[in-house]
């Protein structure tokens, strides 16, 4: 399949696992790097971003590549070569990016993806949340989330909370979408390895989160 991006100046599928290629060097060069910050760095993310890395899954609409997915699977098995903790969380963003875009009322996409480089990161097993029925949607009263891969790249996040019928009766598990700005990073994934995947829990307290989303 041909995909066409001048934004990341790739003109068919063999680019996208050529250039992530090209940038297992710089990643296993700033190992240590990575290993302090746990998780990939400015610089990282930014190479990344220009290689379309992250946009890989994203349609074309949203400036995105729309490669196959065995074009996804061979650049993210390239980039673990560099660093499989990058890897991983470059896999994610790709995952809820695709979600976000797709599973979602096109007006919410058209409201996620009307910046360019925006990307989505996501956890969709609650380790704990508290939410009720309002009016136009539900408010996660406190909730917490394990080993968010991905969220210090991301302007969205995808988090599984409780569904409510208009009755408020609790009616089984969903996925809700929230802008980073109401989700708090705990800065706590500390681990001997995969360090770069920046898998930190997150948690959310009191946001109300529209129908739509």
């Amino acid at each position: 399949m041909s995909i066409a991006s001048r934004e990341h100046g790739i003109v068919n599928e063999k680019d996208v696992v050529d250039r992530a290629r090209s940038l297992v060097p710089m990643l296993r060069s700033r190992h240590a790097e990575t290993d302090t910050l746990s998780k990939a760095s400015d610089e990282v993310v930014a190479e990344l971003e220009a290689a379309g890395l992250f946009s890989m899954t994203l349609p074309r609409a949203y400036g995105g590549l729309q490669t196959s997915i065995s074009t996804w699977l061979e650049a993210n098995t390239e980039l673990g070569r560099g660093d499989g903790g990058v890897a991983w969380a470059v896999t994610l963003i790709n995952a809820c990016n695709w979600m976000a875009a797709g599973l979602y009322p096109r007006s919410v996409a058209d409201e996620v993806f009307a910046k360019a480089n925006t990307r989505v990161a996501g956890v969709f097993s609650p380790r704990g949340v508290k939410a009720r029925r309002a009016p136009g949607g539900i408010i996660v009263e406190q909730g917490m989330w394990f080993f968010n891969s991905g969220v210090y790249h991301a302007q969205w996040d995808l988090l599984g909370v409780p569904m409510f019928n208009e009755a408020g009766e609790n009616i089984g598990p969903g996925i809700a979408l929230v802008p980073m700005s109401d989700v708090k990073i705990l800065d706590d994934w500390d681990t001997i390895g995969l360090r770069g995947s920046g898998s930190s829990n997150v948690s959310m307290e009191n946001v109300f989160i529209p129908d739509e989303r």
